[in-house]
């Protein structure tokens, strides 16, 4: 069955007013790199998300080669915490999983802003155990097929990791 793709939704839609003045915690995608950068190139949003004292965690549904491999990874350097499907035995939404990337922050659910593309129903997760979702909808996200993904996602969403910044810029940004 194939997927349509949604309206463009502005600001009108889901205004970034309204996740600014919420707490801010980052949850990035592993494995994210900017285009045309090299592999050891840390990506800019992490940079400057780092530069203003944010805690970053990556909650993940991988197999263990992501496991054995995330040390090297130059993403690993900007990471607080990292919860790892293969290493606890649970998979998105388990609240679980949640809870225990919030607990390795150091921070509550409802202090926590999860970013993710919605594979394995995360969005729904994260929003269940009181975290705000966003869904990250990059250029190739219709390209990508990828497991339970939340193609109806009602929530709020941004196209590229840099706008995590306006998403925490006017808000408590969990320092």
């Amino acid at each position: 069955m194939g997927r349509t793709r949604p309206a463009q939704r502005g600001s009108a839609g889901h205004p970034r007013a309204d996740l600014a003045r919420g707490p801010g915690r980052l949850l990035p995608r592993a494995g994210h790199r900017e285009p045309g950068r090299p592999a050891g190139h840390l990506p800019r949003p992490g940079r400057a998300l780092r530069a203003a004292e944010l805690r970053l965690g990556v909650l993940s549904d991988c197999t263990v080669e992501l496991a054995e491999t995330w040390p090297s990874l130059p993403l690993s350097r900007l990471v607080d915490a990292v919860v790892l499907s293969c290493e606890t035995g649970r998979r998105k939404p388990d609240p679980e999983l949640f809870h225990l990337i919030a607990q390795r922050l150091g921070v509550t659910p409802q202090e926590c802003l999860y970013i993710g593309d919605g594979g394995g129903r995360e969005l729904t997760g994260a929003s269940a155990c009181g975290m705000r979702a966003v869904m990250l909808r990059a250029g190739d996200w219709w390209d990508n097929d990828v497991h339970s993904r939340e193609d109806d996602w009602p929530g709020p969403w941004i196209s590229s990791l840099t706008e995590t910044l306006d998403l925490v810029a006017d808000g408590p940004a969990g320092r």
